[in-house]
């Protein structure tokens, strides 16, 4: 079942590639081929791979391919001489930019116009429509456009005879090329030196040729060193250095392969020869340049006459083409038919195997479910087991925080006891010292009733009472503490509790010995003998065994 889902899906995939290949993408494809054509001047191929380009982008409304097709068939017919043809072409790519599109196409139909009439000799339509396109690119801001055109109107002024209008528009030009444009450059100043050889200004254009001539002998354009070699040879002819002016055409001549260049080395060499009173070569250089014209126009004539060729080629192609055109579109939808043909069977296909997979799936979800449903009652188990743990841990620190609040509040009572005891200690032993200073004085003892509030004083400071009183407080807050201590040492004596009680307190031994009015010698001898009676080796904490029994009560 997967491999007949596969094959099916590379089948469609491959089928939708071949139908989702874009117009602008078949277009494309035609017009490089249209373009490799023409370079080998195969003009019949090129023009039916054009002509079926510009047919599939109108079909479209591929505006910008349509006017590129238009044009470039205009280019063709224009290889071909026939400028009749190429006019009407290049006026139909204008129209058409001026409806669709921007002025960068106008000005390009503009000057493929201009160049038409150029060639053809007709140098002020040439003019008209070459500033036309110059006024436009400079109203746009064009600088890459203004120094081409600026170079071309340049050019067509000096052929004309204005040279200053020549000088100016190509010394602008010069102010607008880039400076990689090496060969527009290069263009730029030959025109210039041969508008100042027109000019007789011969140094002027000598400085000219100097400076470019290594750049022009190394571009890859021939027809700039060829203009260049030209024009040496006019500047040597009119300095009448004879031999250096014709030693210039001959290496144009090697330089030149191109017949309608020919005719211009041959009217120079014979301007030359003839100036040198040569008059049998400047004849056979006449009759060159006859030659040359006669082959210009056999050539040309051989290309109108192809041009016309290619133009009934291209009439028949075009009605084969609608042809074709018809039984591709008949193809496309017999193609598109089983392309549906072909869904409906991935469509038919892929239910059968759904209502199995789905019978299979709902099992493993009747599985899943019951196994899910297990492992849930198994988590509520632990979660509630998790909830008893967490409250019983709740619960043992709830009471481990009431027992350090209740051993806190001891702490304090005993401290309040512990204040009181000492109080209790400094008082009678303050009425203690001022009964015994009052007692000595020999005045008090004959004053009756001196000696009865004496006699009252000293009831006040007898240590059993106040101690009774204590010792009830302490059993107060300390609940058992007594009881059990008496029942593991019942040996210890009333001193002994009193003397526990005040280090169960955690009096230091400068209160206690306050309290008891002993030295601290005394206190630690006490200590150490109560220590022992309760059974503590040396090194143990009294304090550390009374809190223990504490806890234990």
């Amino acid at each position: 079942m997967k491999r007949i889902l596969l094959v099916l899906l590379v089948f469609f995939v491959f089928s939708w590639t071949i139908l989702g290949q874009t117009p602008a993408d078949e277009c494309e494809a035609l017009f490089e081929k249209g373009q490799q054509a023409f370079v080998q001047k195969e003009y019949s191929q090129a023009l039916e791979y054009f002509t079926e380009g510009e047919l599939l982008a109108q079909k479209h409304n591929l505006y910008e391919k349509v006017y590129f097709a238009k044009n470039y068939i205009g280019i063709i017919y224009y290889s071909l001489y026939n400028y009749s043809e190429a006019l009407n072409y290049y006026w139909d790519a204008y129209t058409f930019a001026l409806k669709h599109l921007g002025y960068v196409q106008e000005v390009a139909t503009l000057n493929n116009i201009a160049i038409l009439y150029g060639e053809d000799k007709q140098f002020e339509k040439s003019k008209e429509y070459l500033l036309k396109a110059y006024t436009i690119v400079q109203k746009e801001n064009d600088s890459l456009r203004i120094g081409h055109y600026a170079i071309n109107l340049g050019i067509l002024n000096a052929r004309d005879g204005n040279y200053t209008e020549a000088k100016s528009l190509l010394y602008n030009a010069l102010d607008y090329i880039d400076p990689s444009e090496e060969v527009m450059i290069l263009k730029a100043w030959a025109a210039l030196s041969e508008v100042y050889i027109y000019l007789k200004e011969y140094e002027k254009a000598k400085k000219i040729i100097d400076r470019i001539y290594s750049q022009a002998q190394q571009l890859p354009n021939e027809d700039a060193y060829l203009t260049i070699l030209i024009q040496l040879s006019d500047y040597y002819y009119h300095k009448d250095e004879f031999d250096q002016a014709v030693l210039m055409c001959h290496k144009a001549m090697e330089t030149n392969n191109w017949t309608i260049h020919k005719e211009r080395i041959y009217q120079q060499l014979f301007k030359i020869h003839y100036a040198k009173k040569d008059y049998d070569k400047a004849i056979a250089y006449k009759d060159s340049i006859a030659q040359v014209k006669d082959s210009i126009y056999q050539s040309k004539s051989n290309q109108i006459y192809e041009g016309n060729k290619v133009k009934f080629e291209l009439q028949t192609y075009i009605h084969e083409l609608d042809m074709k055109q018809k039984q591709l579109a008949t193809q496309r939808k017999l193609f598109v038919a089983s392309i549906i043909a072909c869904i409906v069977l991935i469509v038919l296909v892929y239910r059968i195997y759904r209502n199995k997979t789905r019978v299979e799936a709902q099992e493993k979800e009747i599985a899943l479910r019951e196994k899910k449903i297990i492992s849930l009652e198994l988590d509520k188990k632990n979660q509630e087991h998790l909830i008893l743990e967490k409250q019983l841990k709740t619960i043992e620190i709830q009471s481990l925080l009431e027992q350090e609040q209740l051993k806190n509040e001891v702490e304090q009572k005993n401290k309040q006891l512990a204040s009181k005891a000492l109080y209790l200690s400094s008082r009678n032993q303050i009425i203690e010292e001022l009964i015994q200073s009052l007692s000595s004085l020999p005045e008090i003892k004959l004053n009756t009733e001196l000696n009865k509030i004496l006699k009252q004083l000293n009831e006040n400071v007898q240590p059993d009472e106040h101690w009774n009183s204590f010792l009830s407080h302490f059993e107060e807050v300390n609940q058992g503490f007594l009881v059990e201590l008496k029942k593991r040492h019942p040996d210890l004596n009333s001193n002994d509790i009193r003397f526990i009680c005040y280090v169960f307190m955690n009096l230091n031994n400068k209160e206690i010995c306050s309290i008891f009015n002993i030295t601290p010698e005394a206190c630690r001898k006490r200590k150490e003998r109560i220590s022992k009676k309760v059974g503590l080796d040396n090194g143990e904490s009294l304090y550390d065994y009374l809190s223990q029994i504490a806890i234990n009560t």
